[in-house]
């Protein structure tokens, strides 16, 4: 009964009887909010978009598969915000310089104030994807300060990567010229196993090949047919040391004339 008689809350004449009391709450908000805004200014914000593209990778053994690994666009989101990346961002674009940052003494404080205010978000694209869209953007009371860590930050990653690159393809330069000295030197035991063989080894002829003994069986020298089969294991051997050797060349010559990265990466 009690329920059935309540009336329902008139919220009109609620704001007209404290209207008062509501008009000095909004006009203490602008007023703190106006204060603020004296205190502290406006913040701007600089935005910027990288695509990163996957390249083709290098074709390697199953054991040296890692070497072509270049990891996931997912790490990159934190590479890009790691103090690592923001350090050299700093060197990069001399941030130190700024307005923004004059009252830091430290490298560290201005790395952590830039970290603080750093966001990287992927806009388009996944981890397998071919290509990916990250975004970029960083908030400052100085909208040229902004701007700048934002261009020193771009700097900064392709730097990197342009690094992890170069140490990707040194590492596959280094393993080609490892396999390439690896069959050297086993064709090379090879000879002289055959050279060690060709002079202690018998000939002794039980009877001419292709002749009949006088049991009427045909009878070989197993040394010459050892012989023949190591005389052609060796012209194998030769015919792959030449076309080692001769990409080997190549490459070196590539390198001298300052042939492109990629270039190398593809002839290897």
């Amino acid at each position: 009964d009690q329920e059935a008689d309540r009336k329902p809350i008139n919220y009109a004449l609620l704001a007209i009887r404290y209207r008062w009391w509501l008009a000095g709450g909004a006009f203490a908000g602008m007023l703190i909010g106006f204060l603020g805004y004296l205190k502290y200014g406006p913040e701007y914000e600089a935005t910027a978009q990288i695509l990163v593209s996957r390249k083709s990778t290098v074709p390697l053994p199953e054991e040296q598969r890692t070497l072509g690994d270049w990891g996931e666009r997912s790490e990159h989101l934190a590479i890009i915000q790691s103090p690592m990346i923001v350090t050299k961002a700093v060197e990069i674009g001399q941030l130190r310089e700024l307005v923004s940052f004059k009252q830091e003494t430290e490298l560290d404080d201005v790395v952590e104030d830039i970290v603080s205010d750093l966001r990287v978000k992927r806009t388009s694209g996944q981890d397998r994807s071919f290509t990916n869209v990250l975004t970029l953007s960083y908030t400052n009371k100085n909208p040229q300060d902004a701007r700048a860590v934002v261009q020193a930050i771009v700097a900064a990653y392709a730097s990197y990567l342009e690094q992890t690159r170069k140490e990707k393809a040194t590492e596959v330069l280094e393993s080609a010229q490892q396999n390439y000295d690896d069959v050297l030197q086993k064709l090379r035991d090879r000879e002289q196993e055959y050279h060690t063989f060709r002079d202690t080894a018998p000939f002794q002829w039980k009877a001419p090949v292709g002749a009949a003994a006088a049991d009427g069986q045909t009878t070989t020298n197993v040394h010459q047919e050892r012989i023949l089969a190591v005389e052609e294991q060796r012209r194998l051997n030769l015919l792959r040391q030449a076309e080692l050797h001769s990409r080997m060349q190549v490459i070196t010559q590539g390198q001298a004339q300052g042939e492109a990265q990629e270039s190398l990466e593809v002839l290897i």
